[in-house]
């Protein structure tokens, strides 16, 4: 809910339950759309809100580029209109269904951590905590190098072995020589009014560190 729906974790939700994943997406401009049945392409009700998927400069991208940000021009909210509003998500375009546009969602660019080398999605460092069972929840938070992971174990993981698979998936995204931190810590933080944790923080953003937690390891 309110998030993007990783490689990962679309596979275990679709074998714990048996049936296929649908995504949906709904912003409050007004924009809404769908998958198939275990596809991750969403079909967009561009009948009632024109979705323009730009690069940095505002321009369109091509089928199958991810878009920097969406424009998107609400047809249908005669109180509010709304043209060309920039929202931050990221979508790669998979061409038409007739006057529908088709894409996929790939979360939002304000996540994007972006080192001087690469820029790298979440999910890449996510994926590896993701798949480890002994993982209940975790944080990432983006370092100048790196990542440091808050994370809430069950067990004694081999959290060396952990930090270096997310190491080599930095690698593998363009980084030439990533600092990964694991913290163990008995609880994410949260957000006061919400009691939500943001599960992924690009460097720069502002927010209070998790609760105190032994020596790193695995750095």
């Amino acid at each position: 809910m309110a998030e993007a729906v990783s490689p990962a974790e679309r596979i275990a939700i679709g074998e714990a339950f048996g049936v296929p994943v649908i995504d949906l997406f709904v912003s409050t401009e007004g924009l809404v759309g769908h998958s198939e049945p275990g596809h991750p392409v969403l079909t967009f009700a561009s009948d009632t809100c024109l979705a323009e998927c730009v690069d940095d400069d505002g321009r369109p991208v091509p089928p199958g580029v991810a878009s920097a940000k969406v424009l998107l021009t609400n047809l249908h909210n005669l109180t509010q209109p709304l043209i060309r509003y920039e929202l931050t998500d990221r979508f790669t375009p998979a061409g038409m269904a007739g006057h529908f546009l088709r894409a996929s969602v790939d979360g939002r660019a304000d996540d994007l951590f972006r080192y001087p080398a690469a820029s790298v999605h979440p999910f890449v460092i996510g994926a590896v905590p993701l798949r480890t069972a002994a993982v209940r929840e975790f944080q990432v938070r983006q370092t100048g190098s790196g990542a440091d992971v808050a994370a809430v174990i069950d067990g004694t993981p081999d959290l060396a072995a952990l930090a270096a698979e997310v190491r080599d998936s930095l690698r593998q995204a363009g980084l030439t020589a990533p600092a990964v931190t694991i913290r163990p810590v008995a609880a994410l933080d949260r957000d006061p009014l919400t009691g939500k944790a943001r599960r992924f923080i690009p460097l720069g953003t502002r927010g209070r560190r998790g609760p105190a937690a032994p020596p790193p390891s695995g750095e």
